[in-house]
């Protein structure tokens, strides 16, 4: 009888001890507050200010949209056992735009997020395992649009073209600044053949 509930007792130690380390990596307060200070962590420039514009949960996952002295940014967050986040990916201040492909535990996503204060973005399209994908931003000062994905995606970012209302593609005027060399080496592309 002592030897069985000596090794019940040590097999709750193990389990304990498992679902400890493995969320000890996830330690930031699933709230506002520290997600804006983890966030100013990461700029390592104190000098912008630092706002959250949205935040929005996919399955287990929290994408949060922030401006940072007049620019856009993304991060991504996954959502521990222990009801915390740990920070996934972070980009600001590249483009107007961010597109992210994600896993949560339901399934895969495309994030697609960016700023439009002008108005002058109509709708975005990318392509996506052959398929083209349109989506509408008309009259969204910013957006973030979550679109569920095929399991045989893979992850990265997907390379966005916008459009004016007319129709006409806008991409090179808006998402990328002339003292930057962006190419298409640049993106990791989603398409599978």
């Amino acid at each position: 009888m002592n030897s069985q509930l000596i090794g019940a007792l040590f097999m709750a130690i193990i389990c304990i001890y498992f679902i400890y380390s493995k969320n000890n990596v996830y330690l930031i307060g699933d709230n506002s507050f520290d997600i804006l200070v983890d966030i100013q962590s990461h700029v390592l420039n104190t000098k912008k200010e630092i706002s959250l514009v949205s935040s929005r949960y996919v399955d287990n996952t929290r994408i949060v949209t922030f401006s940072m002295g007049g620019e856009l940014g993304m991060a991504i967050y996954t959502k521990g056992y222990n009801s915390k986040l740990m920070l996934k990916w972070i980009d600001f201040g590249a483009s107007r735009c961010f597109s992210r492909t994600i896993s949560t535990a339901k399934g895969k996503y495309l994030i697609i997020s960016g700023d439009n204060s002008e108005l002058l973005i109509d709708k975005v399209e990318t392509t996506i395992n052959k398929a083209k994908l349109y989506l509408s931003t008309k009259n969204e000062r910013y957006f973030l649009k979550v679109c569920p994905l095929e399991s045989q995606t893979i992850e990265g970012m997907a390379l966005l073209k916008l459009y004016n209302r007319n129709g006409e593609d806008i991409t090179s005027e808006l998402m990328y600044r002339e003292e930057l060399d962006y190419s298409t080496d640049d993106f990791a592309f989603i398409n599978n053949n």
